[in-house]
Protein backbone atom coordinates (compact mmCIF):
# COMPACT_ATOMS: atom_id res chain seq x y z
CA UNK A 1 0.00 0.00 0.00
CA UNK A 2 2.87 2.53 0.62
CA UNK A 3 3.98 2.13 -2.92
CA UNK A 4 0.29 3.83 -4.20
CA UNK A 5 0.25 5.54 -1.68
CA UNK A 6 3.64 6.82 -2.74
CA UNK A 7 1.55 7.61 -6.31
CA UNK A 8 -1.83 8.57 -5.21
CA UNK A 9 -2.29 9.84 -1.84
CA UNK A 10 -5.59 9.20 -1.46
CA UNK A 11 -4.84 5.97 -0.45
CA UNK A 12 -3.37 7.65 2.84
CA UNK A 13 -7.23 8.13 3.42
CA UNK A 14 -8.32 4.34 2.58
CA UNK A 15 -5.33 2.93 5.00
CA UNK A 16 -7.05 4.89 8.22
CA UNK A 17 -10.34 4.11 7.09
CA UNK A 18 -9.08 0.03 7.19
CA UNK A 19 -7.03 1.10 10.37
CA UNK A 20 -9.14 3.30 12.19
CA UNK A 21 -12.99 3.00 10.93
CA UNK A 22 -12.86 -1.14 9.98
CA UNK A 23 -9.94 -2.20 12.81
CA UNK A 24 -9.09 -4.27 10.31
CA UNK A 25 -6.91 -7.28 10.32
CA UNK A 26 -5.47 -10.07 8.38
CA UNK A 27 -8.89 -12.57 8.90
CA UNK A 28 -11.05 -9.40 8.78
CA UNK A 29 -9.97 -8.61 5.10
CA UNK A 30 -9.89 -12.46 4.02
CA UNK A 31 -13.27 -12.64 5.29
CA UNK A 32 -14.20 -9.29 3.35
CA UNK A 33 -13.12 -10.97 0.37
CA UNK A 34 -14.89 -14.50 0.56
CA UNK A 35 -18.33 -12.48 1.75
CA UNK A 36 -17.74 -10.23 -2.09
CA UNK A 37 -16.95 -7.13 -0.12
CA UNK A 38 -13.10 -6.69 -0.15
CA UNK A 39 -11.26 -3.45 1.24
CA UNK A 40 -11.40 -1.70 -1.97
CA UNK A 41 -9.68 2.06 -2.99
CA UNK A 42 -10.78 3.54 -5.93
CA UNK A 43 -7.98 5.63 -7.83
CA UNK A 44 -9.44 8.23 -10.48
CA UNK A 45 -6.81 8.26 -13.92
CA UNK A 46 -6.63 10.59 -16.85
CA UNK A 47 -7.16 7.67 -19.21
CA UNK A 48 -9.39 5.21 -16.61
CA UNK A 49 -11.05 4.44 -13.12
CA UNK A 50 -9.12 2.06 -11.15
CA UNK A 51 -10.60 -0.21 -8.30
CA UNK A 52 -7.41 -2.27 -5.95
CA UNK A 53 -8.56 -4.89 -3.58
CA UNK A 54 -6.60 -5.38 -0.50
CA UNK A 55 -5.63 -7.79 1.28
CA UNK A 56 -3.44 -8.15 4.45
CA UNK A 57 -0.30 -10.34 4.85
CA UNK A 58 -0.03 -10.00 8.60
CA UNK A 59 -1.96 -7.72 10.75
CA UNK A 60 -0.16 -4.66 9.55
CA UNK A 61 1.00 -4.97 6.23
CA UNK A 62 -2.00 -4.54 2.97
CA UNK A 63 -0.97 -6.16 -0.15
CA UNK A 64 -2.95 -5.85 -3.75
CA UNK A 65 -5.38 -8.88 -3.61
CA UNK A 66 -7.40 -7.85 -7.17
CA UNK A 67 -7.12 -5.15 -9.55
CA UNK A 68 -9.75 -3.79 -12.01
CA UNK A 69 -9.94 -1.31 -14.31
CA UNK A 70 -12.49 0.65 -16.34
CA UNK A 71 -11.47 2.75 -19.35
CA UNK A 72 -15.23 4.19 -19.41
CA UNK A 73 -15.02 5.16 -15.66
CA UNK A 74 -17.71 2.30 -14.95
CA UNK A 75 -17.62 0.86 -11.43
CA UNK A 76 -19.94 -1.90 -10.22
CA UNK A 77 -20.42 -1.69 -5.69
CA UNK A 78 -20.90 -4.71 -4.36
CA UNK A 79 -24.84 -4.78 -5.07
CA UNK A 80 -24.08 -5.24 -8.95
CA UNK A 81 -25.15 -1.87 -9.64
CA UNK A 82 -23.09 -0.17 -12.17
CA UNK A 83 -22.23 3.44 -12.28
CA UNK A 84 -20.35 5.64 -14.79
CA UNK A 85 -18.04 7.79 -12.81
CA UNK A 86 -16.44 9.97 -15.16
CA UNK A 87 -15.65 13.59 -14.23
CA UNK A 88 -16.04 16.69 -16.74
CA UNK A 89 -13.29 17.76 -18.27
CA UNK A 90 -14.26 21.73 -16.91
CA UNK A 91 -14.34 19.93 -13.40
CA UNK A 92 -10.95 18.61 -13.29
CA UNK A 93 -8.12 20.39 -11.61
Amino acid sequence: MSKVEEIDDITSCYRYMFDEFYHMNSVGAENRIKDGYPLTSVHYLSDGILMIEWTMDDDTYYKIHDIKYDKDYNYTNMYGETDNYRILDQDLP
